[in-house]
């Protein structure tokens, strides 16, 4: 902090602000027991924790990045983003950037979809990198993650183009692209989905090949929960025109949940639906003689556990189901995202074997990962906090929520 205040040379100062993010915190203490937010791989620390001297460096941060200009401002934010340290005066000043300068909006948008709320500013800046052709995959990917954290009906639209644009790439390379499926998860899975039902439906009924499949792949998600949407499923599936649109949604979204209504339409007497039907039966791998099966909740546990037991897997199926039944809120199966509420699931299928999965699915109180077990505290003044303790002592408890919001009592 000192060799900082009286350096100027700029190369210098980058590696004294670099040093003092790596400093902000330390590697907390193993204890013997079960990391409780185990793997976490985005680094710089395993489980970092605040240490004597976190609140002196935030405050020198904080100074920094209030008085640094043009690139500097944007080097240190991108220490910042790279170090895990959050701070709203560096959200403020990288947005003011990104406005004044497009070269940052970049550090801008990888700094919201990393955030967990979007400022009013930054939603203008998100919806031009999402729009942007000429931006990386990275950058609109993440857009598309921050845009999700909105209720903007520009930006969700926005998200849409993404999504069409994504789709004109290969096959092989859609499916590898870790931007593609980050912004498909964060999309498909936003509160404020259910909010963008009217202008999804607009989107759907303009029939743009590029555009109408993904809003009408919104709609089929959100029909259980959404009386409206249900509505335009169903209105869509009366006339052949709609049913093709329909059939388009599942084929792009590989919506597997709607292998029924993709396999009565492979009989359908229009042939446009029919060879609509047959795309999208080869898009999700379906057996064209394959009948309904009995639905999960009208059998009885032991049953489904000796069914699965036989059963091949299906990753593809299980990816999509992890996000649909909303798995993902709480868990994450790869070790490069960043951690939530639940325990880390990659591997599990190496530790565990099939009986005792199914078990956990059926009845996943029945047995809890260490650290996981759910805490209530009531406090003096009346306040419930509910979630897992990640560490304690005789000063104070450090409590995660469902949101994996830190809270200390």
């Amino acid at each position: 902090i000192n060799l900082l205040g009286r350096e100027k040379d700029t190369a210098r100062r980058r590696e004294l602000l670099s040093a003092l993010c790596r400093l902000h915190s330390r590697e907390a203490e193993w204890k013997g027991n079960g990391w409780g937010l185990a793997p976490d791989t985005t680094g710089p620390y395993f489980q970092a924790e605040s240490w004597a001297e976190t609140a002196r460096i935030t405050t020198v941060l904080k100074k920094e990045v209030l008085a640094a200009k043009g690139d500097e401002a944007a080097f240190l934010i991108g220490e910042l983003n790279r170090h895990q340290i959050h701070l709203d005066e560096a959200v403020a000043s990288i947005l003011k950037l990104a406005v004044e300068d497009p070269r940052h909006i970049p550090a801008a948008v990888d700094m919201l979809a990393r955030g967990t709320s979007v400022p009013e500013l930054g939603i203008p800046i998100l919806v031009r990198a999402a729009l942007d052709a000429g931006s990386s995959d990275d950058v609109r990917g993440d857009a598309v993650v921050a845009l999700s954290r909105t209720a903007s009906a520009e930006g969700f639209r926005a998200s849409l183009d993404v999504f069409a644009d994504f789709e004109k790439k290969p096959r092989g390379e859609r499916v590898r692209s870790r931007p593609f499926k980050r912004a498909k998860e964060a999309f498909f899975t936003s509160k404020s989905l259910p909010s963008q039902v009217p202008m999804l439906i607009g989107e759907a009924l303009k029939a743009d090949d590029g555009t109408s499949p993904w809003a009408d792949a919104a709609l089929l998600k959100i029909a259980a929960g959404s009386t409206e949407a249900r509505s335009h499923v169903e209105e869509s599936w009366k006339s052949p025109g709609g049913r093709i649109r329909i059939l388009s949604a599942i084929t792009v979204s590989i919506d597997r949940s709607s292998k029924d209504r993709v396999l009565s339409a492979l009989a359908d007497p229009d042939k446009k639906v029919a060879t609509a039907a047959r795309i999208a039966a080869k898009a999700l791998k379906l057996d064209p003689n394959a009948k309904p099966a009995a639905l999960i909740g009208t059998l009885k546990p032991d049953a489904v556990i000796r069914t699965m037991a036989k059963m091949k897997g299906d990753p593809e199926l299980g990816e999509q189901l992890f996000t649909q039944q909303g798995c993902m809120a709480c868990h994450t199966v790869s070790a490069g995202d960043a951690l939530r509420a639940g325990p880390y699931l990659g591997g599990t299928a190496g530790v565990y074997r099939r009986d005792e999965l199914a078990e956990m699915i059926l009845n996943p109180s029945k047995s809890l990962a260490q650290g996981y077990e759910p805490h209530q505290i009531t406090v003096k003044d009346g306040g419930v906090h509910l979630g897992f303790i990640e560490t304690a002592d005789k000063e104070k408890l450090v409590m995660r929520d469902m949101a994996m919001q830190r809270k200390e009592i």
